[in-house]
């Protein structure tokens, strides 16, 4: 009979690739995923494998002292460490076995004849029927001294746990190893078996009980082997896989520990290994070279160490290099190749690109030789994403679809398979669709980046705190605001950044990226919302970032920056120069630090050039340095020259060294090759891509700016297609309807005054017809957008493609009920400031990122449309040519239309006579400068507040003075010497003049702009010669936002109705609002007028006039009659309403309810004519925005009317508004109510008194 330790026992020595090759957890600083290492819960708390350093590690007192470090591997036996422990593993579990255990080992005892075979299959069988759960046996052992006898039992047990993977088993099977190893002597042949078996057990137990001294047993177990003199004798096998295991064991404690010298034992463990796995065709060797390769990038991240990530690299190539390429573990070599060859390209100062195609190229080998569906694939593909992340950013947006894909398949993956790490790898997903979204610009990847953010939030219970998570999804939403301009985007931004940092530890290597987040949050808040307390949170934030980033850190020079950035802004607040000289001395210093080869190096060098250029600004005339300019400028040449053709900020950079060398053209060289190199930066195009698209605006604008101002260094026809370039720009990216309409009456805010300059720049060149259209432009964008909605789709369209039809009508529908929705939040909007992180999934849910999306889909069917012939052009907004050309209004658009642009150099009339042949001409208003046209604004809105009736509609004026009167003359003088008289003259002398029918005065539909939108036009005159004249005399006026909301009026009001039939709502005394009693008296006199002339109406008056009712009803009728209280909304003109009994009914109300009966609505109520008055281009008010819900006609007011003043005009204006109809006056595509107002207004004139402008003057006529 063979002893049983003449020869290793029949059990692979070798480590179990299952058990040893655990979960896979991310790395800190890149969030690779390093598959080859083991997952290490901690002790007392459990977090989740994706954090990157665990934040508190409560370690047993058993374990091992930090200054010990690897004295586990040369502990004696009878140490007291392993003393107490053997003791530990003997008593454990002494009440957890039965007596069948114990019979069996007095059976072997007297079984001298059996074999080996025999003993085994007996053990094997009753170890398979009888469980071991209750007698204790471990004294046995202990008191045992038979070799054979406890070697035969250890190998059984062994065997039978391998079966069961019992926690039991295992304990008694390091029992009995334990009693072997205290029994053999260190030159036994067979030590290092049970040592190394010990050892194995002892780590495999620590993977399942996370207790720290079964890891120290296991360091001990294979240090030992390795010490004692009989290792020497040992096979390879044997002498690999304890070097194996050692270097596991210690790389183990590491991570638990993160004591640096484990993971140095570690990589000289695992090198020992390499030594006793000599043949090329062992698994072994190429697996323990994985390992090597894979401890040496950690050590790379601990120390920046060139050489570790470099014999990294050659460690896993020659991994991949010696394994088949049927092997299953190939993919998972060649993806920890990719990674070390990503850390390496990172690393380098130079960026050397070799490492990053080799990434690449390592990663895609890799998916493609990975079996599909195996849990490896979302770590492939996602380690892939993050390398072709990397090459888009350095060489281009190649690869932006294919790392969005990667990350896309690896989140999905990893959510349907439920694996623990899914959270972050769902972030890395949302992370690439935002840096994608930062390169391109597409809005929908913003949008989708959210919605990752919110799918992760919805399934993470609400006590989930993660500050990397945190920090991703704040980043989101920053970009998202900035986009969308939502102030909670903001707010939740700020929030996510606040707990990231809080919840993430000092010490962590992740905390300066956080805090570098978190300053430029607050730094987004100052911009919108300057108060110096947010800056000052931003630079602090920014300090302590720097202050944490150890040196040579990659990022730490572009986190300088930001600082430096910071100073610059709060110098324009503070104007303390030591901020600005300090922002250039830190830029400098950031320069220095980053490679110039790095991607981030170009924007580096745009600020550092930008603090120059602030400096020089802003230095005093005498004592201006040309030194800071001229370098400023070389700065930005070079910030532009090292920035790839396809650069996402290129046009940016363009536009900083145009402007650097515009101020050095103006204020030092006055060169012409300085001028022309800044025009050329300015002019620079980029493709056609949303991101781009906003640049084209800013830039074209700064181009047309300084050619316009310096016409002697360039031509009209430059200076025309520099306005021509900014109008083409501004009419696709100024107001896209994706935004809320505050946000899109914000950007005509900010661009109207370049509008009012490209249209004084066409009238100077002699272009009339393109300043109409740019001026029709600039007045018409948001108006169009609503009234595209309205346009039917058309039968053509349904037999042309009928499924994007009915897409179409879907999504136009659902746009229709949002498109006016409210604003979520005001900017700033206070009510924000208390928002807390648990709240944010409820932002995040924001309708109006729903309604982006629904716009995106809407913009990609439109484009499905228009890809069909003769559909080039489907909603899109009508040039003015087309719609003068259209046969409508060449037939029935009646009148002159005249658009009004003042200018600081120049105001102008263009007049355009509709018919068959239509003419469009200008005339300059030379009298009115622009200081004239701000002084009349400006005193008109003094008169009208000194006579209290900016107010609510019962205000009562006060008695005029004498003073006041003559204010009233000389501004009302001033409109008909400098603006009205001088068309109408031009109009004469052009021989447009032409008789009206049925004997009417001319009509004139006004369209002003600028400082003109807030004067009466209507009411101009010399009211201080009793027979002066007065422009009611001449002609009947009207308004219009624009030309094409006149044109749709027309069409609308030339279409049959089946019979006309009023609303009649009146508010006599709305609950919190002052009394109204003349509505009453005016309802009267209505009903009486409508019911002689058998037109049928309904009223609804006071309690009975809601929401609700009124809003049920208007698409019953074409007439709408309110009386009652209007609100206009200064700070979003979507808000402005009116006052019905139990709330405002406002203008997105009136959108879901008013249909294509809509022909006419008087609005008697306060200020429904009057505007924004910083929103001059487009008509911002209720009268405009009830012409474009479908109304032909509306009757408002400029300012508040006299309660007892409103029943004359309305008597007086039904009354002549029917019989003209009955007389049949009224031409078709007309309401004939600017005649029938013109009436009306002259009854309430006759009244009160001409020179009682308040009274009579405010009421207005919208549409046809």
């Amino acid at each position: 009979m063979n002893s049983t330790f003449d020869s290793p026992m029949d059990v692979d020595p070798s480590p179990n690739p299952t058990a040893v090759r655990s979960r896979a957890i991310y790395s800190a600083e890149s969030m690779e995923v390093d598959a080859d290492t083991i997952s290490l819960p901690t002790w007392g708390r459990t977090y989740a494998i994706y954090s990157s350093e665990p934040t508190e590690v409560d370690a047993s007192p058993n374990s091992l002292p930090a200054q010990g470090r690897t004295s586990a591997i040369y502990m004696r036996p009878d140490s007291e460490l392993v003393k107490n422990e053997a003791t530990h593993f003997h008593s454990a579990h002494l009440d957890l076995y039965n007596a069948t255990l114990a019979s069996i080992h007095e059976r072997l005892a007297h079984t001298s004849t059996s074999t080996n075979q025999d003993i085994r299959l007996q053990l094997d069988s009753t170890l398979t029927d009888t469980p071991l759960e209750v007698q204790p046996v471990v004294e046995l052992i202990q008191q045992s001294s038979d070799l054979k006898h406890l070697s035969h039992l250890g190998n059984m047990v062994f065997t039978r746990w391998e079966r069961t993977c019992s926690l039991n088993d295992l304990d008694v099977a390091r029992s009995l190893f334990w009693r072997l190893i205290e029994l053999l002597l260190d030159t036994h042949p067979n030590k290092p078996h049970k040592l190394y078996f010990f050892g194995h057990l002892s780590l495999t137990r620590f993977q399942l009980c996370n207790r720290l001294p079964d890891l120290e047993a296991a360091i001990y177990a294979y240090g030992h082997a390795i010490k004692i003199p009989s290792f020497e004798n040992q096979p390879p096998a044997t002498k690999y896989s304890c070097c194996f295991g050692l270097g596991l064991s210690l790389f183990c404690i590491y991570q638990a520990m993160k004591i640096p010298g484990f993971l140095d034992d570690s990589i000289l463990a695992y090198h020992r290994a390499l030594d006793f796995a000599p043949e090329d065709s062992d698994p072994g060797k190429r697996q323990v070279l994985d390992r090597i390769g894979s401890m040496l990038q950690r050590r790379f991240r601990l120390s920046g160490n060139l050489d570790d990530i470099d014999y990294a690299i050659s460690a896993h190539d020659r991994a991949v290099e010696l394994t088949p390429a049927d092997d299953l573990y190939l993919a998972d070599f060649l993806s920890n190749l990719g990674i070390a060859c990503l850390r390496r390209y990172r690393a380098s100062r130079r960026g050397e690109r070799e490492y990053l195609e080799r990434a690449i190229k390592a990663h895609c080998r890799a998916i493609q030789v990975l079996p599909a569906g195996t849990p490896l694939e979302t770590r492939l593909f996602h380690n892939f994403g993050l390398a072709l992340q990397d090459r888009g950013i350095c060489i281009g947006s190649d690869d932006a679809q294919d790392d969005v894909d990667a990350y896309e398949r690896a989140a999905l993956y990893a959510q349907s398979t439920r694996l623990v790490d899914w959270p972050r790898i769902q972030a890395e997903y949302g992370k690439a669709l935002v840096k994608r979204f930062i390169r391109l610009g597409q809005p929908l990847d913003i949008e989708r980046a959210v919605e990752v953010y919110e799918c992760i939030f919805e399934k993470l219970p609400r006590s989930y705190d993660d500050g990397i998570l945190l920090n991703e999804m704040g980043v989101a939403l920053q970009f998202r605001f900035e986009s969308s301009e939502e102030w909670g985007d903001l707010m939740s931004a700020l929030r996510a950044h606040e707990r990231a940092v809080k919840i993430v530890p000092s010490r962590s290597p992740e905390k300066p990226r956080l805090l570098d987040s978190l300053a430029m949050t607050w730094q987004t808040r100052y911009v919108w919302a300057p108060e110096m307390e947010y800056i000052d949170s931003a630079i602090l934030a920014h300090e302590r970032a720097v202050e944490l980033a150890p040196e040579g850190h990659p990022k730490k020079a572009i986190w300088i920056s930001h600082l430096a950035t910071s100073l610059r802004i709060r110098y324009d607040q503070s104007e303390d120069l030591s901020d600005l000289e300090r922002a250039v001395s830190l830029h400098r210093q950031a320069q220095s630090l980053l490679s110039q080869t790095d991607p981030m190096y170009p924007e580096l060098l745009n600020e550092l050039g930008l603090s120059l250029l602030e400096h020089f600004k802003n230095a005093e005339e005498q004592n201006r340095d040309a030194n800071d300019i001229v370098t400023a400028v070389e700065v930005h040449r070079n910030a532009v020259n090292f920035a790839p053709d396809d650069h996402p900020k290129r046009l940016m950079l363009r536009r900083n060294l145009g402007e650097a060398l515009r101020q050095e053209f103006e204020h030092v060289t006055q060169n012409r090759a300085h001028f022309d190199e800044a025009k050329e930066c300015f002019m620079e195009f980029a493709p056609n891509v949303p991101g781009f698209r906003a640049e084209h605006l800013t830039n074209a604008a700064a181009c047309a700016r300084m050619l316009t101002a310096h016409r002697d260094f360039c031509s009209q026809d430059d200076v025309m297609l520099a306005w021509n370039r900014f109008m083409d720009a501004f009419e696709t990216e100024a107001a896209w309807l994706g935004h809320s309409v505050r946000r899109r009456f914000r950007g005509l805010s900010r661009w109207g005054k370049d509008v009012r300059n490209a249209v004084a720049a066409a009238l100077e060149s002699g272009k009339d017809l393109a300043a109409a259209e740019w001026l029709e432009a600039g007045r018409s964008l948001i108006w169009s957008q609503v009234l595209s909605l309205r346009d039917p789709i058309g039968v053509d369209i349904w037999e042309r493609d009928a499924g994007l039809a009915l897409e179409l009508r879907q999504y136009t529908q659902s746009i229709q009920e949002d498109v006016y929705a409210p604003l979520s939040a005001a900017i700033p909007d206070r009510s924000f400031e208390d928002l807390k992180v648990q709240d944010i999934p409820r932002v995040l849910r924001n309708p109006r990122s729903l309604h982006r999306r629904r716009v995106l889909d809407y913009e990609a069917i439109l484009e499905g449309i228009r890809q069909h012939e003769e559909f080039e052009d489907f909603r899109r907004r009508k040039s003015v040519h087309d719609l003068l050309r259209s046969a409508h209004a060449r037939e029935h658009l009646d009148g002159y239309i005249v658009f009004l642009n003042v200018h600081k150099t120049r105001t102008d009339a263009i007049v355009v006579v509709p018919g068959d042949d239509f003419e469009i001409a200008s005339t300059r208003l030379s009298l009115l400068t622009y200081n004239r046209a701000k002084s009349l604004a400006n005193g008109w809105a003094k008169l009208l507040w000194d006579c209290a009736v900016i107010r609510q509609r019962a205000a009562t004026p006060r008695e005029l003075q004498h003073r006041t009167q003559v204010m009233f003359h000389n501004s009302l003088k001033g409109l008909w010497d400098w603006v009205v008289h001088p068309i109408l003259q031009f109009i004469e002398a052009e021989g447009f003049l032409r008789k009206e029918r049925h004997g009417r005065l001319p009509h004139i539909t006004w369209c002003p702009s600028g400082k003109l939108t807030e004067l009466p036009l209507h009411a101009a005159g010399d009211y201080s010669n009793p027979t002066g004249p007065r422009a009611y005399n001449y002609i009947v006026s009207s308004y219009t936002p624009s030309l094409s909301a006149l044109v749709r009026s027309s069409e609308q009001a030339s279409k049959k109705r089946a019979s006309t039939s009023a609303l009649i709502v009146t508010q006599p005394a709305t609950p919190n609002h002052s009394a109204l009693p003349f509505t009453e008296k005016e309802r009267a006199r209505l009903q009486t007028i409508l019911s002689q002339a058998q037109i049928p109406s309904e009223v609804l008056v006071h309690e009975n006039a809601t929401v609700a009712a009124v809003s049920g009803a208007i698409d019953g009728h074409s007439w709408l009659h309110l009386a009652c209280h209007g609100k206009q909304d200064w700070s979003d003109p979507t808000k402005s309403a009116f006052s019905l009994y139990d709330g405002p009914l406002s203008i997105p109300g009136l959108m879901r309810t008013a249909g294509d009966s809509a022909e006419l609505a008087f609005l008697s109520a306060c200020q429904t004519a009057k505007g924004d008055v910083s929103i001059k281009e487009e008509a911002a008010h209720l009268a405009a925005g009830v012409l474009a819900v479908g109304f032909c006609g509306v009757v408002g007011t400029m300012w508040s009317i006299g309660d007892a003043d409103a029943p004359v005009v309305v008597e007086a204006f039904y009354t002549k508004l029917i019989e003209m109809r009955n007389q049949g006056t009224v031409g078709l595509g007309e309401t004939g109510a600017a005649y029938a107002l013109h009436e009306a207004v002259g009854r309430l004139r006759e009244r009160v008194g001409e020179e009682n402008f308040v009274k009579w003057a405010p009421f207005v006529h919208f549409g046809v």
